[in-house]
């Protein structure tokens, strides 16, 4: 046994499941005699929802995380060489990888049986935006061991001391906790080389198209789950209107074939009336004789 195969292993099940897996896994430690590895495994944190799906998707949709974060690094080199098209382009593509993986982990969810939603969808939308923007923070997803959310100032990566610890064996720990945070220049901008104030003309603008193209996203999306479920609705009710269509058919076919019985049992009586009716023509044509013109017969015939 060891820690990552155990960490991989742990990150990979349901947060339900994580916590009774764990202890199994350290106690079997501390039995092989491994105290150290006992208490490593003893102190993962069970992820939150956000962070698990974060890692499910990573785990399970390797692809489109990948291509979201060959974006980042495109996107990066980018504002490096200050190549203007290039960032407008990747701000319009950055907004549909990053929807498109949030889609998967929706797909996910649904598939586990889990819940997408409000403060989940929130903290995995963070991640994947976090992810994209800063390398460090893309290496941390790669490896599918969040145990939160991760989230990206604009100067430096917002790390939990959970996520540190979700990792511990397999990378540094990050920066000091006495070591100050990165600072922007405080130089005023007329002061500072004319390569930096264009580059940060343009990441100030990618970051404007970015921010409006996402919500523009957002409302998008928010347009095509309220179509989704109006078009579920609709299929419901056609599918209850052929159900309904079909019973009709059902009862017409059925009615069609009592209308042929009746029709022929109609022909049969009207049948035996036209037989009863020439017999009583017959019968009441017939001359029959009375008493009296026998009589008178009889006289005649003397």
């Amino acid at each position: 046994m060891d820690f990552d195969t155990v960490a991989d292993e742990l990150y990979g099940l349901p947060p339900g499941e994580f916590v009774a897996s764990r202890d199994r896994f350290a106690k079997q430690a501390r039995a092989d005699g491994d105290k150290d590895l006992a208490e490593t495994i003893k102190a993962l944190r069970r992820p939150t929802a956000g962070a698990w799906l974060a890692n499910m998707v990573v785990r399970r949709c390797p692809q489109q995380v990948s291509r979201m974060l060959g974006l980042g690094d495109e996107m990066r080199a980018a504002q490096a060489h200050l190549v203007g098209d290039r960032l407008r382009q990747l701000s319009s593509e950055r907004v549909e990888a990053i929807a498109s993986v949030a889609r998967e982990a929706r797909r996910l969810a649904d598939e586990l049986g889990s819940t997408f939603g409000g403060p989940a969808a929130d903290e995995l939308r963070a991640t994947l935006e976090a992810a994209f923007a800063s390398p460090k923070a893309a290496e941390i997803l790669r490896r599918g061991r969040l145990t939160t959310g991760l989230h990206y100032s604009g100067f430096e990566l917002v790390e939990s001391e959970r996520d540190r610890e979700s990792g511990r064996g397999s990378r540094p720990r990050t920066q000091r906790p006495d070591r100050k945070p990165l600072r922007r220049a405080s130089a005023p901008i007329e002061a500072r080389d004319p390569h930096v104030r264009a580059h940060d003309g343009l990441v100030a603008q990618s970051q404007q198209d970015a921010s409006g193209a996402e919500r523009e996203m957002k409302r998008r999306l928010d347009d095509f789950e309220r179509a989704s479920r109006e078009a579920e609705r609709s299929n419901s009710q056609v599918a209850n209107l052929k159900e309904r269509l079909e019973r009709a058919r059902q009862a017409e076919t059925k009615a069609r074939q009592k209308l042929i019985v009746a029709q022929k049992d109609l022909d049969q009586a009207r049948a035996r009336l036209q037989r009863a009716r020439e017999r009583l023509h017959s019968v009441g044509s017939a001359k029959v004789a009375s008493p009296s013109s026998r009589a008178l017969r009889k006289r005649s015939e003397r």
